[in-house]
C-alpha cells in the first residue's frame, strides 16, 4: 500500500511540475507580447485619438465613434436590464 501511494505523490509531482513549467511558458510569452504592446502603443496615444472622428482609411484620426457606440450600447444595455 505504501508503494502505490509514494508512485501515485511521484506522478502527481511529475504533473503538477510540467503543468507549472507550462504554465510559466505560456505567462512568459503573454508577458512579452504585452510589453512590446505598450512600448510600441503609447507613442500612438495622444488626445486626438480619442477626440476626433474615425477618419476614412489612409487618414489620420481618432476612435470617437466606436468609442461613443461602446457607451451608447452600455447605457442601453444598463437601461434595459433595469426596466427588465
Amino acid at each position: 500500500m505504501n508503494r502505490l501511494y509514494a508512485a501515485r505523490r511521484r506522478r502527481n509531482q511529475i504533473a503538477m511540475s510540467l503543468s507549472l513549467l507550462a504554465t510559466a511558458f505560456g505567462l512568459g510569452w503573454l508577458v512579452l507580447v504585452l510589453g512590446a504592446l505598450l512600448w510600441e502603443g503609447f507613442s500612438g496615444l495622444s488626445l486626438a485619438v480619442f477626440t476626433e472622428m474615425t477618419p476614412p482609411p489612409g487618414s489620420a484620426g481618432g476612435l470617437l465613434n466606436p468609442i461613443m457606440g461602446s457607451l451608447i450600447l452600455t447605457v442601453l444595455y444598463r437601461f434595459y436590464i433595469r426596466v427588465s
